[in-house]
């Protein structure tokens, strides 16, 4: 199911149009106006207005979206805005200073990876092509003092790491940095300071006992921006 808490969206693997809102007030939940389309593992951000746009997402086991739409908080309604050039699922969002927003990463309808990022311009609510990334596996993409950061676990010949990509005009030219060793399923957060903090997940490397290979160790990367 998708739910709108304060403005932000979570994504369940129902595919649904449903929405519901917190009241932080009344600490109680409402249902708000339905997306015009089902989705789920749709990527969704708060704008600098308060409304809430909603990126791409599977429509069906074998289908994913283009389609992005608009929720108004005060109006209580949705409208459509630009699509994708491709459609996409499981994919990063980021909200720019200027009031764009970039989208990376997630998979298409035959689960290979996207690798395009595509920008949405908040004056005409089209996308337009910008850059790709190498990286495979989008953890989080965030804006940072200025400063694009995606944490992702990208394929070597050496295996799964995790890498640290920072660019400072909005995903047209990358600066990249491995941390540490290998791992899958991390959680990352960024510091006040700019540092980015990837915790825990499992290692990749197989040739450790199965009682070693989840990690409880922390990687700071504090040289990143």
């Amino acid at each position: 199911a998708s739910v709108v808490i304060d403005t932000v969206f979570f994504s369940g693997p129902t595919i649904t149009s449903s929405a519901e809102a917190w009241e932080s007030k009344s600490q109680a939940w409402r249902s708000v106006a339905p997306m015009a389309l089902a989705r789920s593992a749709h990527a969704s951000a708060r704008l600098p207005d308060g409304r809430v746009l909603v990126v791409g997402g599977w429509t069906s086991p074998s289908q994913v979206t283009s389609k992005a739409e608009i929720y108004d908080v005060k109006a209580d309604g949705w409208r459509n805005t630009g699509d994708l050039h491709e459609g996409r699922a499981g994919h990063s969002i980021a909200v720019l200073a200027d009031g764009d927003v970039l989208v990376a990463g997630g998979v298409d309808a035959h689960r290979q990876p996207v690798r395009q990022i595509e920008r949405w311009d908040h004056r005409t609510g089209q996308w337009s092509l910008a850059g790709k990334l190498e990286a495979t596996n989008i953890l989080s993409m965030d804006l940072v003092r200025g400063v694009l950061v995606v944490v992702a676990d990208d394929w070597e010949a050496r295996g799964w790491h995790t890498v640290v990509l920072s660019s400072n005009d909005d995903g047209l030219h990358w600066r990249q940095q491995s941390c540490g060793e290998g791992r899958r399923g991390e959680g990352v957060g960024v510091l006040p300071d700019g540092t980015i903090a990837i915790v825990g997940g499992y290692s990749v490397r197989h040739d450790l006992p199965i009682a070693q290979q989840t990690l409880t160790t922390t990687l700071l990367c504090n040289k990143c921006l």
